[in-house]
């Protein structure tokens, strides 16, 4: 079995967000990493899931980091290696991982995820990285109401107020998606900001695992409203903890390994959240798009 242990540190592990900051203590708590949302399921909270599921899912990763950078640079040597790439990021199997020439974007990601030891010196401002444990935390806008800051005050332009529909940010996200509607995540959370998406508060309704939303906070210069630093919103939906398909753990997903079984249906609960803290510090385009396979 111990091949299976491999792919599975390697799977998760390589995914570790943690290997970007300058900590890699099994002592740390998920409250030490994240701005966690208090409360419950009707205001995207974690309380319930908090001690100590989150803390175990964080210590579960931190444990699959030695494995996981140990194999990756195996790929032209080792099949297993490549059917893990295949099975995580969609990696065409191949003999090896080719040039920058050859494939500029497939050779980015996989320098990024190569490269994930040397994260040096990278502080983690927790105050830009918050978790929640359901979409219902964002409150749906209409597009012509009035367009609020960071402070929750209306943005004016020549004593005049701004609307929603008006922000170069809600535009370039109608661009992007026709059907995308405002959301407002200041009602049950201390962050004033916007995020734009048709889903939004609907997320989690189904199967969905999780998703990072970028919201954007925004104030005003020389009257124009511009964005400030965005925060990364992850958001772990209710079926990435209750779904019976993928098992609690490392040791009963190690157990459920046999032969036909698909990877992806034995990836302990814990990947969606190291997963969704990829995209998070990362970028949401980061391991995005129609072949993601695990949120």
């Amino acid at each position: 079995m111990a091949t299976n242990s491999f792919l599975l540190g390697l799977l998760a592990g390589i995914l570790l967000l943690l290997s970007s900051m300058n900590v890699a203590h099994a002592d740390l708590v998920i409250t030490d990493v994240f701005t966690v949302q208090t409360g419950g399921d009707s205001t995207g909270g974690c309380d319930a899931r908090l001690d100590p599921l989150l803390d175990d899912w964080l210590t579960e990763s931190l444990f699959s980091l030695t494995a996981a950078i140990d194999a990756v640079d195996a790929y032209d040597r080792r099949f297993e290696v490549r059917y893990a790439m295949l099975a995580f990021f969609s990696f065409e199997i191949q003999d090896t991982i080719g040039t920058q020439q050859e494939n500029p974007t497939r050779y980015r990601t996989w320098e990024k995820i190569r490269l994930l030891p040397g994260g040096g010196d990278f502080k983690f401002p927790k105050e830009r990285f918050w978790l929640h444990c359901h979409s219902t935390f964002l409150t749906e806008q209409s597009s012509t109401s009035p367009a609020l800051d960071y402070e929750g005050k209306e943005i004016k332009k020549d004593d005049k107020t701004i609307t929603i529909q008006e922000l170069d940010a809600y535009e370039k996200a109608i661009d992007k998606e026709p059907n995308a509607k405002p959301w407002w995540s200041g009602v049950n959370t201390d962050q004033n900001g916007y995020y734009f998406s048709e889903d939004g508060r609907n997320y989690c309704q189904g199967d969905n695992l999780g998703t990072t939303a970028s919201i954007k906070l925004l104030k005003t210069e020389g009257g124009q409203a511009v964005t400030k630093p965005e925060i990364a919103s992850i958001i772990l939906c209710p079926y990435a903890f209750d779904n019976t398909r993928n098992p609690d753990n490392y040791r009963d997903a190690n157990a459920k390994l046999k032969k036909d079984v698909r990877l992806e249906d034995v990836l302990p609960m814990s990947t969606t959240l190291v997963h969704e803290a990829f995209h998070a510090v990362h970028g949401d385009k980061f391991l995005a798009g129609s072949d993601e396979k695990c949120a």
